[in-house]
């Protein structure tokens, strides 16, 4: 047993003193250097209102005032797995609103980074008052712009927009 103890104590001396690996190992960088884990990340924003223009059956000229917030948030240790929080009300009441995250600012004509049809809809109850938490998969940046998009109809088109939250990273 005191062998042992001398061994371990001449070990700890040994590595202490920088002597050179001689396990093949030497200057290898270690995985968790090679790959860290990713920041966290989160964009937020605000609805602002949307203005109709188009005017026919079912659609008419005004701002539609929808108001409430949004929160994107990358999951802890991926790099594309993103949770959407969002809180609003709309002055339409009972309706279901189809969603999704658009690079761009609020208005652009950007193709959503997600098909509008593989999202949940958001089914908003008669008071007008709804919420939704998701998860969606996309390559979110944080130097770019983003914004939701709320659809109305069933639709997935700019013309279908009646809200929008312009996203800043944080």
């Amino acid at each position: 047993m005191r062998n042992v103890g001398r061994i371990v104590a001449a070990a700890l001396v040994v590595s202490a003193c920088g002597v050179k690996r001689t396990d093949g190992l030497e200057g290898l960088t270690p995985v968790s250097k090679l790959h860290p884990a990713p920041q966290v990340l989160q964009f937020k924003g605000n609805y602002t209102p949307v203005k109709r223009t188009t005017s026919g059956s079912g659609m008419y000229a005004g701002s539609i005032r929808i108001t409430g917030s949004v929160s994107v948030t990358r999951q802890p240790g991926t790099a594309d797995y993103f949770t959407v929080e969002t809180d609003f009300t709309t002055q339409d009441g009972s309706q279901e609103l189809r969603w999704s995250i658009v690079e761009g600012s609020c208005g652009s004509g950007a193709i959503p980074l997600v098909p509008v049809r593989t999202l949940p809809p958001i089914a908003v109850p008669s008071d007008g008052r709804a919420h939704l938490t998701s998860d969606f998969r996309a390559a979110l940046r944080p130097a770019s712009t983003y914004h939701l998009n709320l659809y109305a109809h069933g639709g997935d088109e700019l013309a279908d927009v009646v809200g929008c939250a312009n996203l800043k990273a944080e």
